[in-house]
């Protein structure tokens, strides 16, 4: 199996190449350089792989939440690679990828991973290991105000059955104030530095893709979550806020 994962969708710069069983990953900081630096680091990855773009089997994509703007830039760049080598893409969204990581690592039953989603709020979901060892949502994946998600994770309402010691909560979410509610609660662990890996998009990618779950470039879409990205001026005057209670 040849394929290529790509995931701008956070601070971090993913790039992954799997070839047979050999994977060779990339992974940078600093969202600002991302339509910079991708095409060469596609590039260096394919030929770390001894690939061509031709051989490829399929591409890999992140398709969110996350970044707006971030998120575009490896979108349009896997779409249109895909349209040039007239090969099939494999969504993979960036929470989906963030439990995948703890699942595989941990005894974990089911994790929620939260990004900061910026102005008080994050994208969520909650996830567990199916028996292919892709992951499977046990709740969909939905913007929260940052208050009302540590809250209700903190009191234990749960919206999964399994909220227990062997559930974890990952992201980049917990490192916001609103965090310290769930220190001394039963979760079975808190991780504040996952974020998605190009090892994890490989992973999945090539379970996707063996199961047929491919779709073509025309078809990609983004996993946006947020409706709205900035208030007018009358709308805050009137106490409007971004983000979900």
């Amino acid at each position: 199996m040849k394929l290529l994962a790509v995931d701008t969708s956070t601070a971090q710069l993913c790039v992954g190449v799997r070839h047979g069983e050999r994977r060779h990953s990339d992974v940078s900081t600093g969202s600002a350089t991302h339509a910079r630096s991708l095409p060469q680091r596609v590039k260096a990855m394919l030929g770390a792989a001894a690939l061509r773009p031709g051989m490829l089997d399929a591409i890999v994509v992140g398709v969110g939440p996350g970044s707006f703007s971030g998120l575009r830039i490896g979108m349009s760049f896997a779409q249109s690679m895909a349209w040039a080598l007239d090969c099939p893409l494999v969504a993979v969204g960036s929470l989906e990828a963030m439990a995948a990581q703890c699942l595989h690592a941990s005894q974990a039953e089911a994790v929620w991973a939260a990004l900061d989603a910026r102005m008080g709020s994050v994208y969520a979901g909650c996830f567990v290991l199916a028996d292919d060892g892709d992951v499977h949502a046990q709740t969909p994946v939905r913007e929260w105000s940052s208050a009302a998600f540590f809250e209700r994770r903190a009191a234990g309402k749960a919206q999964t059955s399994k909220e227990s010691g062997r559930a974890w909560v990952v992201g980049n979410a917990l490192r916001l104030p609103e965090a310290q509610l769930l220190e001394a609660t039963g979760w079975g662990g808190l991780d504040a530095e996952v974020l998605p890996h190009p090892d994890t998009y490989l992973r999945l990618g090539g379970l996707r893709y063996t199961a047929g779950q491919v779709i073509n470039a025309q078809a990609l879409t983004p996993l946006y979550v947020r409706d709205r990205v900035a208030l007018t001026r009358a709308q805050r005057d009137a106490g409007e806020r971004l983000g979900v209670e």
